[in-house]
């Protein structure tokens, strides 16, 4: 039997081991209660006279590596005469950061390598072909997506050395310059979720082409380097450090496969409740389940109001308003706020975007290449950022779509959206358009 010292020593062994437990509980919940590292770091650019400077500061910086993903490239109405605006000067940064030796890859979905025998889209394009040839001359890698069923890679986005991302909805092409339009430069780990996407769509293409991409000039440079979760995070905080804004950042994708973006704009949707406000500034709205959820946040008590594009130079041509004319009828009918965007000649109100701003102020958005139609949701390659826990971006996004909406749009006239409200109305507004779109050359094979 143990004497009573021994039984002593071991009941204040216990009590210590216990009081130790006690405070490593109490310093874990401590640690939970601390604000987490910043996920992602980011900034919100506007237009092109923010989005086109930190495009080319961005690929200036890259040490190893560039991916860009462009749906429109170039585009500077040249005409058979050298490039110009931002087409050549993306050219020319991309090809002076390759002769430095960092691997530059360009996936665009017009162009069209010298052997590859897909006909999807006519070399004669006096947009591109000009921005093509000239980067074609200085030996920059660009492969074509490999073929979508039905839809195209509509995806805009710029990865460099795996840590640090610029996406969203602007194409780098002069020719729709103008264009109201977000992007968001990032830093963390949503670059890396980026890097993984393009290196699935680069595989893709080369596999697509056949054997008529030479496989010399695949080779430069080696990196394709998934940085780990300290690396990323490490960069972030230097950049939130520098004034960026900490955020929690998803990026969503839809592509073959996979189709995550309609799920999750859906699930923010359906959250909204009295006393919240949605902000939602689109280009094309028509995907009925997307239309459905936010008649159904205004049914439940949320303030909505909607900014859509006019659609009078989609693509150059005048549309009349028909891309958006049937979901017009439907919000005002329902009460919802609905106003067009006053664009200037050739402009397009390009935006993807929403802000759900709750009633206890917690902000929640997303922007990105998604139109919220059906091929954008369930065909194309696209990419939409979801934003949480990003207030100072989000209150940048409240204060530009309240500006634009006092400033920049105007209210629905009665007797335009009775016109819309008339299915034959629509239906003739609607041929009119693809007979317009279809006489543009450099169209064909869009879709």
């Amino acid at each position: 039997m143990m004497d009573a010292a021994t039984l002593a020593r071991g009941s204040r062994r216990r009590r210590c081991l216990i009081a130790l437990a006690v405070m490593m509980v109490g310093s874990l919940a401590c640690l939970g209660e601390r604000s987490p590292p910043p996920v992602s770091a980011v900034k919100v650019l506007v237009d092109r006279e923010e989005v086109f400077p930190e495009v080319l500061e961005l690929i200036a910086s890259a040490e190893h590596e560039v991916l860009l993903s462009m749906y429109l490239l170039g585009g500077d109405r040249a005409r058979g005469g050298e490039p110009a605006g931002i087409g050549r000067a993306l050219v020319d940064a991309l090809v002076e950061r390759q002769r430095a030796g960092v691997r530059v890859r360009v996936i665009n979905t017009r162009f069209v390598a010298v052997k590859d025998t897909r006909k999807t889209v006519g070399e004669d394009d006096p947009w591109f072909t000009p921005v093509f040839d000239y980067a074609r001359k200085q030996g920059l890698q660009i492969l074509r997506p490999a073929p979508v069923r039905g839809g195209i890679d509509h995806t805009k986005y710029l990865v460099v050395d795996g840590r640090e991302a610029i996406f969203g909805g602007m194409n780098l092409a002069e020719a729709v310059a103008s264009n109201h339009d977000v992007m968001v430069r990032a830093a963390g780990p949503v670059a890396r979720d980026l890097q993984r996407l393009f290196l699935r769509s680069w595989g893709d293409a080369v596999a697509a082409s056949d054997g008529a991409i030479d496989p010399a000039t695949l080779s430069r440079g080696a990196f394709d380097e998934l940085r780990s979760d300290a690396e990323l995070h490490a960069h972030a905080r230097s950049r939130v450090d520098a004034g960026w804004s900490g955020c929690d950042v998803k990026a969503l994708a839809t592509m073959p496969g996979q189709r995550q973006i309609r799920p999750a704009i859906l699930e923010v949707l359906s959250s909204a409740q009295r006393g919240d406000s949605l902000r939602i500034s689109l280009l094309l709205f028509s995907e009925p389940s997307l239309v459905d959820a936010v008649l159904a946040a205004h049914g439940r008590g949320a303030a909505v109001r909607v900014i859509l594009d006019p659609n009078e130079a989609f693509y150059g041509v005048n549309c009349g308003g028909s891309l958006n004319a049937a979901i017009v009828a439907r919000l005002a009918d329902a009460g919802v706020e609905v106003r067009h965007y006053a664009v200037e000649p050739g402009q397009e109100m390009h935006m993807k975007l929403f802000v759900l701003e709750r009633a206890d102020g917690a902000l929640i958005f997303g922007s990105g290449s998604s139109n919220w139609t059906r091929s954008d949701m369930w065909r194309n390659w696209e990419v939409t950022g979801l934003f949480r826990r990003c207030d100072g971006p989000a209150r940048r996004l409240i204060d530009l779509f309240d500006a634009d909406w006092r400033d920049r749009t105007r209210a629905m006239e009665p007797a335009l959206v009775d016109h819309f409200r008339d299915p034959e109305a629509r239906k003739v507004l609607s041929a009119r358009c693809g007979e317009l779109l279809g006489k543009e050359a450099w169209l064909r094979g869009r879709r």
